[in-house]
């Protein structure tokens, strides 16, 4: 018998968790929800900005390296046409 309770009869249900408790409960998980939502929509909006620099900045690598290799395969035939002239060589 429990003391705090003259009658004897005892409620000894588990408290279910009470309706404003749990809305609370749900609209903190729905914020949580939206927090991630919005941090993969920032991730892959940030993703897309580095793929885009990297592109960039590789078409400009790319670009530079190509005219860097005309430049230098223009010089070398001016060399070679030297070299032939000096030589006394003829294009075949």
């Amino acid at each position: 018998m429990n003391p705090s309770d003259p009658s004897g009869i005892s409620d000894h249900r588990t408290d279910a968790a009470r309706p404003a408790e749990s809305g609370k409960r749900n609209d903190d998980v729905d914020e949580k929800d939206e927090e991630i939502a919005h941090l993969g929509i920032v991730a892959r909006r940030e993703t897309r900005k580095i793929v885009a620099r990297t592109d960039t900045n590789y078409q400009f690598a790319t670009d530079t390296l190509k005219a860097t290799l005309y430049e230098q395969i223009g010089k070398l035939q001016v060399q070679l046409n030297w070299l032939k002239k000096e030589s006394g060589c003829r294009n075949r």
